[in-house]
């Protein structure tokens, strides 16, 4: 299985773009069922070898040094209102990989900090929207 970085249209050159804005594309277009959730045995190997984290979501620029790789699959509501979600988002602390939860989708989703992995088709190199 090879996982690669999706960048939304909207979010080149490091533009934000609204995490439902964003949450809301990937559902719309299908890409949600290529996003990586916690249950995934790839994130759960990251998490036990944290060595065999993918480099292309390590921090490459030390300006950067809280990248997020969001898991859009793995969502749950914070409250009772449809529009409060929280997602699961990967981040190295020290040595480790470690699973945190995310409820602020209200705020610029960056594609240099925020980061969507996806589970790459065998058929394309690039995923486009």
């Amino acid at each position: 299985m090879k996982i690669e970085s999706y960048t939304h249209p909207d979010q080149f050159g490091c533009y934000p773009m609204s995490g439902f804005r964003l949450y809301d594309y990937l559902s719309e277009t299908g890409l949600i069922e290529r996003c990586l959730s916690v249950g995934d045995p790839v994130v759960k190997g990251w998490c036990e070898h944290p060595e065999t984290y993918s480099e292309q979501f390590r921090n490459f620029d030390p300006e950067f040094d809280n990248k997020r790789v969001y898991l859009w699959k793995s969502t749950r509501h914070a409250s009772d209102s449809l529009r409060t979600l929280e997602i699961a988002y990967l981040r190295i602390s020290g040595d480790k990989v470690i699973v945190e939860w995310d409820q602020n989708l209200g705020q610029p989703f960056y594609n240099c900090l925020h980061l969507t992995a996806i589970v790459s088709t065998e058929s394309s190199k690039k995923v486009s929207a």
